[in-house]
């Protein structure tokens, strides 16, 4: 009787947890969501999210791209914080490459850097910002 009881405790305790709990991805940008920056007309797709990684900010990696370019980062429900890298596989133009910002459903407000030149060791300028609006679609 009292392992019947025990099993049945633990099984309400999971049901209750689960329904009470908002998962990663409530939180998080959508997967396959997409953000257009209306100056430049830059678009950003988020095309994979991880499950939570280890500690209380509720992070979680992110994967997509932006323009023709793949981009990687973090996204962090503690302060809706998100940071990315873009660029990785081209010829270390001088373009944004690093993004950190702060999101929520409507925008991803960023500051951005970019390689002052393709001089070693390299540099950067982080003074700029660029804000992502939610769109249905990232064809113009």
């Amino acid at each position: 009787m009292k392992k019947a009881f025990l099993i049945s405790v633990i099984v309400e305790m999971a049901f209750l947890g689960a329904a009470t709990t908002m998962s990663l991805a409530d939180d998080l940008p959508a997967l396959n969501s997409k953000w257009r920056e209306p100056q430049q007309g830059t678009c950003l797709e988020i095309t994979q999210i991880s499950d939570a990684l280890p500690g209380p900010a509720g992070c979680a990696q992110i994967a997509g791209r932006m323009k023709d370019d793949l981009m990687i980062g973090y996204a962090c429900k503690s302060g809706s914080e998100i940071s990315f890298f873009t660029g990785l596989q081209t010829d270390n133009s001088i373009k944004p490459d690093i993004f950190i910002g702060r999101y929520s459903a409507e925008a991803i407000i960023a500051q951005y850097c970019t390689r002052i030149s393709n001089d070693w060791p390299p540099e950067y300028d982080c003074r700029n910002e660029m804000t992502f609006k939610s769109v249905s679609s990232c064809t113009p």
